[in-house]
């Protein structure tokens, strides 16, 4: 996914989201909610305020380290939202090879499955009017 910054601390609402910047193939809203701590439960209700207030397609919460509880309450968000809506999970860390400046690594913890919803859109009832 290639990205462009168009605002860091943009107002939703008395609150303030971290950064929000367009997938440059698409032009989908994404919003990053950064957290130099372990996950907590007021950043998990702080990243759904912000998607409700921002209507993004992807979602990206990024922490030092996920509690298990919030690795799975992503992975719930992922299996019941729509095809096109993404929550991820990301840890930050850092690293250092030899006698190097120490460097951003982040990992994914938590993603959405992309096939499943691809699948569960094409194979649902289509209403009848």
């Amino acid at each position: 996914m290639d990205l462009a910054l168009e605002v860091a601390e943009h107002p939703v609402g008395g609150f303030s989201l971290d950064l929000m910047g367009r997938d440059e193939t698409t032009g989908e809203v994404v919003i990053v909610e950064n957290q130099l701590e372990t996950s907590d439960h007021g950043h998990l209700g702080q990243i759904l305020t912000y998607a409700a207030g921002t209507d993004p397609t992807t979602i990206v919460w990024v922490a030092a380290s996920f509690r298990a509880e919030h690795r799975a309450a992503i992975d719930w968000l992922n299996a019941r939202t729509d095809e096109n809506t993404r929550f991820f999970g990301v840890e930050l860390g850092v690293v250092r090879i030899g006698q190097s400046d120490p460097a951003p690594s982040f990992r994914l913890v938590a993603q959405p499955n992309d096939w499943e919803k691809t699948v569960r859109a094409a194979t649902s009832p289509i209403p009848v009017t």
